[in-house]
């Protein structure tokens, strides 16, 4: 068993909007089992939707994939009329379940998708370089505070876009820093 915590109470500008500054905190903190890994994201102390997500579809068969989309046929089979590009979606790699909160909501199991992303091709790798071939075998417990990716009503669509993806890379910047630092 391996466990990481860390609390985070210094933000960029304006990417939380709460009145009082010194309520704000992030607490982040992980254990780790031989085939689990649990991790708690708190915002002001307060956690409010569990998912769980395991390994399983596309990635579960063993090829190389790049990280970024890639042609399906080499040149020699691609005619001036194939128009096909072979594009990943990480989304499909992954089971994700809700053990808590609201089903419905389409941006979390993208977040934790993203998350266990993270662990899987940084940290993992780095605290257990012996077990490469193992590390898709672990499952994530995720609980958070959905109130991180409130929308704020006053903004428009592509604005509370932005920042729900700043908030995200700050998020992976700070779980990645606890680990690497």
């Amino acid at each position: 068993m391996y466990s990481q915590e860390a609390k985070f109470t210094e933000f960029p500008i304006n990417l939380f909007n709460i009145a009082n500054e010194e309520s704000r905190e992030l607490y982040i903190s992980s254990i780790h089992y031989s085939n689990y890994v649990l991790l708690q994201i708190r915002f002001n102390g307060e956690l409010d939707t569990t998912y769980e997500i395991s390994q399983k579809g596309l990635r579960s068969v063993s090829f190389d994939r790049p990280l970024a989309g890639s042609l399906m046929m080499n040149d020699e089979q691609r005619s001036d009329d194939d128009e096909f590009d072979f594009t990943i979606d990480n989304l499909s790699d992954y089971q994700i379940v809700t053990k808590l909160g609201n089903s419905n909501d389409m941006k979390l199991p993208v977040i934790c998708t993203q998350i266990v992303e993270l662990y899987n091709k940084i940290i993992l790798p780095k605290l257990h370089p012996d077990k490469k071939d193992d590390i898709s075998k672990n499952k994530f417990i995720i609980t958070l505070n959905s109130r991180i990716w409130g929308s704020n009503p006053n903004a428009d669509s592509s604005t509370s876009s932005n920042v729900d993806f700043n908030r995200l890379v700050f998020l992976l910047k700070c779980i990645k820093s606890i680990y690497l630092s």
